[in-house]
């Protein structure tokens, strides 16, 4: 195996937006075999993933397009090297590193708390003999191989993750994968801005989380947080509001995601040349009551008690501080409660890895898929995904034509 930074990543990768890299997903590993009830579990060695567990990341190996152009940072353990292993099946030559700075870490840090039999990584020389497939990362570093980061004292961790994610940024690659763990997760969800985390913010089995090095809030050099936005409200839209949401898709692919027939640059007149065909037209306002988010429901009750979500869109400038979920609240709430449905469906497609990562946190979760094609013509899926309103168990989710 190869030691040694980032830095040597092949020229073949292109970069991301922005100069940097475009988007970062955690993702937890699997089932592991001490999360089963099991007497003394979390002194079980280097556990495994179990059936269950395998059965999991097969499935959210679906939602990715994975390929050989894209990082994929490991921690250390036998559970997330089976899941990252998963996750890259039939991929010729995938690009797999390894290193302890995603190794377990203790969430909230806490100095009295001591890592289990279960959460100690594999050393150097047993991830060589366990899997020769992954490069090793920060070799020199033997104290950090050896101690990991699960004790590590808090501005320590911090100034450690600071470096970790700088590395990544200066890498040619359009997406990087790290395959970990809850608390290690959730660390760097608080490292990148992020407040109030606690352990109910877990992801748990096979749950993902993506973030996009513009929407950071935090500096990586200073640790500065922006202040929050103001409370959001919304209200239903109006012909003034066009020429604003008209602005709000940055590119002829981020149109194609919104709304397939519309043609970029998206225009007044398209939206509402589509209205008449669409219901609770709704936007998201700012403090000026500007709007700042929009979308609408259709093919209400086609499917009894069941509609469709469209056309969601969010400003460039209100991206990544809430917007969009606050928005499918909204959307979610007026199904239910201004027109009785019990089911809510949309359509999101494989390429766009930050809103399928959205719609499974908020609760959807895939059905169906087909075959189209995008806006330049090349094949791509579109994935159905279903969420039941307030409760109810609403109708099997099938394919829609």
């Amino acid at each position: 195996m190869n030691g040694g930074p980032l830095a040597f990543l092949p020229p073949v990768l292109k970069w991301g937006k922005r100069g940097g890299l475009m988007e970062i997903v955690f993702i937890r590993h699997g089932q592991g075999e001490h999360n089963l009830p099991v007497p003394d579990r979390l002194n079980m060695a280097h556990p495994r993933l179990t059936a269950e567990g395998r059965r999991q990341v097969s499935l959210l190996r679906g939602l990715f397009a994975f390929s050989d152009r894209e990082l994929l940072i490991i921690s250390p353990t036998v559970r997330t090297i089976e899941t990252a292993n998963l996750l890259t099946e039939g991929i010729e030559r995938p690009r797999k590193f390894i290193t302890p700075l995603v190794g377990p870490r203790i969430f909230p840090y806490k100095p009295e708390w001591k890592t289990f039999v279960c959460d100690e990584h594999l050393m150097l020389e047993e991830v060589a003999a366990y899997d020769s497939s992954f490069i090793a990362l920060d070799t020199a570093n033997g104290g950090l191989w050896t101690e990991g980061i699960n004790e590590t004292e808090e501005s320590r961790f911090e100034q450690r993750g600071r470096s970790f994610i700088r590395r990544l940024g200066t890498q040619r690659a359009n997406r990087a994968f790290i395959v970990t763990h809850d608390g290690t997760i959730t660390s760097y969800r608080k490292l990148l801005g992020e407040r109030d985390l606690t352990r109910t913010d877990f992801l748990g089995e096979a749950g993902c989380y993506s973030i996009r090095f513009d929407e950071c809030r935090i500096s990586l050099d200073n640790g500065e947080v922006p202040p929050m936005k103001s409370e959001l409200a919304h209200r239903t839209v109006t012909n003034a509001d066009l020429g604003v949401i008209s602005s709000f898709p940055q590119s002829a692919e981020e149109l194609f995601y919104i709304g397939p027939k519309f043609v970029y640059p998206l225009t007044p007149d398209q939206l509402l040349a589509r209205s008449a065909e669409r219901a609770s037209h709704t936007v998201v306002i700012d403090a000026a009551n500007r709007p700042i988010a929009y979308a609408n429901l259709y093919d209400l009750n086609v499917e009894p008690s069941s509609c469709w979500l469209g056309n969601v869109m969010v400003s460039p400038d209100h991206r990544g501080q809430g917007v969009a979920a606050f928005l499918l609240d909204t959307m979610m709430k007026k199904a239910r409660e201004e027109q009785g449905m019990r089911t809510m469906k949309l359509y999101c497609h494989n390429p766009n890895t930050r809103a399928l990562l959205f719609y499974t946190k908020m609760g959807f979760r895939p059905c169906v898929s087909k075959r189209i094609e995008n806006q330049e013509g090349r094949p791509i899926v579109a994935i159905e995904m279903v969420k039941e309103l307030g409760g109810w168990i609403g109708p099997t989710c099938r394919r829609r034509n």
